[in-house]
């Protein structure tokens, strides 16, 4: 979270100098009437709204607005109003008109009429018919591309906050048709770009079809250890014997031949009959390298974004593990 300027109670920076001129004469009580406490007026330094002719203004006495008019993101030649086209009726709500920069006038005492700033002014709701909303924000593509020439609402503040008392949608693809009577074809998803940076954007990952992937390639890499534990504990025993192994023989001149110890061959038999019964060594590696492909077409919904049915009953894709609209970086 970014650290805000440090700022005054009571800032005076912007206000003009005509203004301090004019409440450095005015008495105590006066100066308590233009103080702003208990709802009194107060004096603040800001520009002057420049209207246009086919715009309704409602404005309050302290740097706040509502416009009534047609798509006009900055000057008078702007969106879509600007350049004359039909159907592009607007409200643009706003607090704080050129945020910290707000002045009444500039440094030759001139007063300031200021167009609307998308990008200075310190919080808006703006509702257009038609514009370019991604465009006139200065927002990135985010997966879902950018709208152009749609009807839009956009909301703009240092904070943002969505309250419920009880549940929250965000829903897309509700009707066949847009405002503008064009057909909507396919399904738009939602994109979380957190820093307005889509050069990483991902697929959202979808919980349960997570979850139940992770746990059949859990139980796949224990049977997997299962096996390997299995040849283990028989080379073990066999080494364990062979370690112990004592036998007589004879050399130089005592005569016979080194017979094998019978505790060998007992092993050696008993663990061959156990090796049977998982057929033979080739077949073993061949049982491993299986299951590792099973384990990498598990693992393989993690890049492709879709799942394999694990029913052998029935095979082929079965859901999706991420989600196939809705985006995040």
């Amino acid at each position: 979270m970014s650290n805000s300027r440090d700022r005054s109670v009571v800032d005076d920076t912007n206000t003009d100098k005509v203004r301090l001129k004019q409440t450095e004469n005015l008495s105590e009580k006066e100066l308590a009437r233009t103080a702003g406490i208990a709802g009194q007026r107060k004096f603040e330094g800001f520009p002057a709204f420049l209207k246009l002719p086919y715009e309704k203004v409602t404005e309050g006495q302290n740097n706040s607005r509502i416009v009534l008019g047609r798509d006009r993101p900055h000057s008078r030649f702007s969106g879509y109003g600007g350049r004359g086209d039909s159907h592009c009726a607007a409200i643009d709500i706003v607090a704080g008109a050129h945020g910290h920069y707000a002045k009444r006038v500039d440094e030759q005492g001139n007063p300031i009429l200021a167009d609307p700033n998308f990008k200075a002014d310190a919080a808006r709701i703006y509702l257009s018919q038609k514009t370019d909303i991604d465009a006139n924000f200065g927002l990135r593509l985010g997966h879902i591309g950018n709208a152009r020439a749609k009807s839009a609402i956009a909301l703009k503040a240092d904070n943002i906050r969505i309250i419920a008392r009880e549940g929250i949608k965000l829903v897309t693809k509700t009707d066949d048709e847009n405002s503008q009577g064009g057909a909507v074809k396919s399904t738009t998803g939602i994109a979380f770009v957190a820093g307005n940076d889509d050069s990483d954007m991902q697929p959202l990952v979808k919980g349960n079809e997570l979850v139940k992937y992770l746990d059949n390639i859990n139980l796949s890499i224990q049977e997997l250890s299962g096996i390997v534990n299995h040849f283990w504990s028989l080379f073990l025993r066999l080494e364990t014997v062979l370690a112990t192994h004592t036998h007589t023989t004879s050399c130089g001149m005592g005569p016979g031949v080194a017979l094998p110890s019978i505790e060998l061959s007992t092993v050696v038999s008993a663990n061959t009959a156990e090796e049977m019964s998982l057929l033979f060594p080739s077949q073993v590696t061949n049982k491993v390298n299986t299951m590792l492909q099973e384990l990498n077409q598990m693992i393989k919904p993690l890049t492709s974004g879709k799942t394999m049915s694990l029913d052998p009953n029935h095979p082929g894709w079965a859901g999706r593990l991420l989600s196939k609209h809705n985006y995040t970086n």
